[in-house]
C-alpha cells in the first residue's frame, strides 16, 4: 500500500502536491476568466489557442491539442459559434474540413482572457535567468515523461 500524497512528509510527495497546488491556482484563474465572459474554461482555452494559431486551426488540431474527442469539441465549438465568437470556413482543398477562425468579438475576448496566468507570470518574472532555465528544464522533463505515459 502506498502512502497518500497529500500531507506526506517525503520530498517526492511534497513536490507532487506543490505541482498540484500550482495547477489548482491556474485552474482558478482560468475559471474566473471563463465566468467573466460566460464561457466554460475549455471555451476560453480554445479561444486563446485559435488566437495563437490563427489560420491553422481545424477540429483535428484542437482534438490533438486538448486530448478530447472531435464530438466533445464540436459541442463546445457549436456554442461558441452561436455566441459569434468563432466562424467556420470550408477549406477549398478539402470540403470535409473547416478552418476555425475567431470573429472580431472572439479575438477581443481571447486577447483579454489570455492574461489569466498573469499573476503566475509576475512571480516567475522575479526569478533569475538561471532559476528560470532550471525550472523550465525540470518542467519540460516532467511534461515529456507524462506525454510518453499517456
Amino acid at each position: 500500500m502506498t502512502k497518500p500524497v497529500f500531507g506526506a512528509p517525503d520530498i517526492t510527495a511534497r513536490i507532487v502536491t506543490g505541482l498540484e497546488h500550482i495547477g489548482d491556482h491556474i485552474s482558478y484563474l482560468l475559471k474566473a476568466q471563463a465566468q467573466e465572459h460566460k464561457l466554460s474554461p475549455l471555451q476560453i482555452r480554445i479561444l486563446i489557442f485559435i488566437h495563437f494559431y490563427e489560420g491553422q486551426t481545424r477540429l483535428s488540431l484542437l482534438a490533438a491539442e486538448f486530448k478530447l474527442s472531435k464530438a466533445t469539441l464540436s459541442v463546445a465549438l457549436k456554442s461558441m459559434e452561436q455566441k459569434k465568437l468563432i466562424s467556420r470556413k470550408t477549406v477549398p482543398d478539402d470540403q470535409r474540413s473547416a478552418q476555425i477562425e475567431l470573429t472580431e468579438w472572439g479575438r477581443r475576448i481571447a486577447h483579454v482572457a489570455g492574461f489569466y496566468p498573469e499573476p503566475l507570470k509576475k512571480i516567475v518574472a522575479t526569478m533569475t535567468a538561471e532559476e528560470k532555465n532550471a525550472l523550465l528544464a525540470v518542467l519540460d522533463g516532467i511534461r515529456h515523461k507524462l506525454d510518453l505515459s499517456l
